[in-house]
C-alpha cells in the first residue's frame, strides 16, 4: 500500500475507521461486511453506524467463504477478512473486484499479519484499504489488550486517514530525518469534527512489532509462516481421523480451521481444560449453524507432540460414559 499510519488502537476499530474513510470518501451511507469477519469487528462496525446513520448488511458464506455479492450504487465499502474468521483464505481478488465496479472501496482486513508472508498482499489484487490487528507479530495476548491496529490506504485517500502519519524529511545540512506530518487532524480540532476519536495507540506496542519484525526479517517472518501453516495441515489430518470428527470446510487456510465434533464443543472444551489443554474456540455463539464446530488454530510453536496429545485426549472425551444425575 502508499500509506499506513502509526497505528490506531486495535484490530476492530482499524476496520471501522477504514470503513468510515470509506464513507466519508464516496458520500455512501451502506457497507457490505462479510460474515466472515470477526464477530467482535462487526459488533463495533454496527455500532459506530448506527450511530452515524450508516447501514451495514452482511455477505453470507457458502462453505466458509465469503460469496461474491451484488453492490449496489449505494455501497460505499465492501469489507472482508483474509484470511477469514473461520480460517479459510477468501477470493480476495474477486471480492475486490466487485466492490470497485460499483465504485465502492474494498476493504481488506488482515488479523494474523503472519500470514501476508506466504498470501499475496492485499494491494496487489485491488484492495483500496488494508487494515486488521498486528497483535500476532511480537505481542502478548494480555488478557485481551492493549494492541495494535494498523491502517493502509492508497495514496489518493491519504488526507481521510486518522491517525498520525510520519514523514521523511531532510535537515539543513540534509540529513535523513522523521517528522509527524500532514497535522491538520482530529488531535488538533473540534471532537465533533473528528475522523476518528481513538485512533491512538500505546507507543510500547508499536514499538514491540517494530522490534520484532525487525528481528526475524522477511525471511523469518516467512519461517514463522510456513512453520504455521505446516503445524496446521499436520493437525487438521490428524484431528479428522479422530473417530466421529470431521473437516467442516474443504478450501485452503491458513493456520486455522473448523472440526466438526460429535459432542458439544464447549462440554469438550472444559473436558481438555481440566487436563491442561486449551483446545480451541468453540463457534456455536458466534455461528449458530457451526453449534458443533470448534475453530482449531497452530502456530510455529505447535508441536506434533501437542497434536497428538489433543488427539488422545478427544477420542477419550468422546468415549468416556456420560454421567447421569438421578
Amino acid at each position: 500500500m502508499d500509506v499506513a499510519n502509526a497505528s490506531v488502537y486495535d484490530g476492530g476499530t482499524a476496520v471501522t475507521d477504514a470503513v468510515l474513510m470509506a464513507l466519508a470518501q464516496t458520500r455512501r451511507s451502506k457497507v457490505l461486511v462479510s460474515r466472515g469477519v470477526h464477530p467482535h469487528t462487526r459488533e463495533i462496525l454496527s455500532t459506530y453506524l448506527a450511530a452515524g446513520g450508516g447501514v451495514v448488511e452482511e455477505i453470507p458464506l457458502h462453505e466458509g467463504r465469503t460469496e461474491v455479492p451484488q453492490v449496489g450504487a449505494d455501497v460505499a465499502a465492501v469489507v472482508v477478512q483474509v484470511p477469514n474468521f473461520l480460517g479459510q483464505v477468501e477470493d480476495g481478488p474477486a471480492l475486490c473486484q466487485a466492490a470497485r465496479q460499483a465504485g465502492a472501496l474494498a476493504v481488506v482486513a488482515v488479523n494474523d499479519p503472519v500470514s501476508l508472508a506466504v498470501l499475496e498482499a492485499p494491494g496487489a489484487y485491488g484492495a483500496d484499504l488494508v487494515c486488521g490487528e498486528a497483535q500476532p507479530v511480537g505481542l502478548p495476548l494480555s488478557f485481551g489488550g492493549p494492541y495494535v491496529g494498523f491502517l493502509a490506504a492508497r495514496k489518493d485517500l491519504l488526507r481521510r486517514m486518522p491517525g498520525r502519519l510520519v514523514g521523511l524529511t531532510a535537515d539543513g545540512q540534509g540529513r535523513r530525518g522523521f517528522c509527524l506530518t500532514l497535522q491538520a487532524r482530529e488531535q488538533h480540532i473540534r471532537r465533533e469534527k473528528a475522523s476518528s476519536n481513538i485512533c491512538s495507540n500505546q507507543g510500547l506496542c508499536a514499538l514491540a512489532v517494530t522490534v520484532h519484525l525487525a528481528l526475524l526479517g522477511p525471511e523469518g517472518l516467512r519461517r514463522c509462516a510456513l512453520g504455521s501453516m505446516s503445524s496446521a495441515a499436520f493437525a487438521r489430518e490428524r484431528l479428522a481421523r479422530v473417530p466421529g470428527f470431521s473437516l467442516a470446510f474443504s478450501g485452503a487456510g491458513f493456520h486455522e480451521f473448523v472440526l466438526r465434533c460429535p459432542a458439544p464443543p464447549e462440554q469438550l472444551l472444559e473436558g481438555l481444560a481440566e487436563r491442561g489443554i486449551l483446545g480451541g474456540y468453540a463457534l456455536g455463539r458466534d455461528y449458530p449453524e457451526l453449534a458443533d464446530g470448534l475453530l482449531v488454530c497452530c502456530t510455529e510453536l505447535t508441536r506434533r507432540q501437542d497434536v497428538e496429545g489433543l488427539a488422545l485426549e478427544l477420542e477419550a472425551l468422546v468415549q468416556a460414559p456420560v454421567e447421569v444425575t438421578r
